[in-house]
């Protein structure tokens, strides 16, 4: 029996909540480790994130539409700040900014404006880029810890390169306005 994509969608969330509880939890055994804690961060808000979309999925709308990129696009500049605070030890704060204003200044206003196909097309792009960015942090840091964070630099590069796959498929497709959810192949290929 195959699961739905909302199924699927729900199960991720919760999968990422119980992630989030784990570098929390972690974070309290080793607070010299504050990138946990923005790690944490992150994930809490990409939860937070999914369970906006599985709403916008079933009542699309401009409000719902809005919050759901702003979450994904604020979760994924958070990400690559706790990478960025992992290799150097620095502040989050900067990338975050930066990954963050760039990012919502873009995909924001097209979905604010009905034009939710270039909206997402735009997510998913930014989003990519955000994850890319946050995989060459942990790639620039592989000296401490070699196979492990090539590792989680594969990782990340690939669900950038899933994300950019919807944007490309959202761009071929060449809708600005859906009126709904994407769904593709490449969608269900991400999730």
């Amino acid at each position: 029996m195959l699961l739905d994509y909302n199924s699927m969608l729900l199960a991720v969330g919760f999968s990422a909540a119980c992630l989030s509880m784990t570098l929390f939890g972690t974070w309290l055994t080793a607070r010299s480790d504050s990138f946990l804690l923005t790690w944490a961060i992150s994930v809490l808000v990409i939860v937070g994130e999914v369970f906006v979309y599985d709403a916008y999925i079933e009542a699309p709308g401009p409000v719902l539409g809005v919050l759901t990129l702003a979450l994904l696009l604020l979760g994924f500049s958070v990400m690559l700040g706790a990478a960025h605070q992992f290799r150097t030890g620095r502040s989050p704060l900067p990338r975050v900014l930066v990954g963050a204003g760039i990012s919502l200044a873009l995909a924001l206003p097209p979905m604010a404006l009905g034009y939710d196909g270039l909206g997402f097309m735009l997510e998913n792009f930014l989003a990519g880029l955000l994850l890319f960015a946050t995989a060459h942090e942990y790639w620039r840091g592989r000296e401490e810890a070699p196979a492990p964070l090539q590792g989680v630099a594969l990782l990340y590069s690939l669900t950038a390169a899933s994300f950019v796959l919807c944007a490309a498929v959202l761009g071929w497709d060449g809708r600005l306005v859906l009126g709904h959810a994407p769904s593709n192949w490449a969608e269900d290929l991400s999730l």
